[in-house]
């Protein structure tokens, strides 16, 4: 199996420059990954955040990424550090394990937590 990686920067006259790479698996296209160099994208990125704000009525809560403005985190995307029953993590470590289904307003499921 081989693979190429082909990388192209681009300054159109008109519109933000791009980055974009590409990767080809035996000569067909496998992966594209486009982005603005002027505004990356932090999508799909594991970010440390503090919690800010919870809103209820959104079931959401806003976080502090680091970015001058809160990112929007959505209850069902709220995964919180639980501790190990067999020693191997704390609240603060938890140890890598599947997470559970989340349940429940994500103001109960923080308050829970923080206890």
């Amino acid at each position: 199996m081989a693979r190429e990686l082909h990388i192209d920067i681009t300054a159109p006259a008109q519109g933000p420059a791009l980055r974009r790479a590409a990767i080809l698996t035996d000569g067909v296209l496998s992966d594209l990954y486009i982005d603005r160099i002027d505004r990356p994208t932090l999508a799909g990125a594991v970010i440390r955040g503090r919690v800010t704000r919870i809103v209820a009525g959104m079931n959401a809560a806003f976080v502090d990424i680091g970015t001058g403005r809160d990112g929007l985190l959505p209850a069902a995307d709220v995964r919180l550090p639980q501790a190990d029953k067999h020693g191997g993590g704390t609240r603060t470590t938890p140890r890598i394990v599947q997470p559970s289904v989340p349940r429940g307003p994500l103001a109960q499921r923080y308050a829970r937590a923080r206890r």
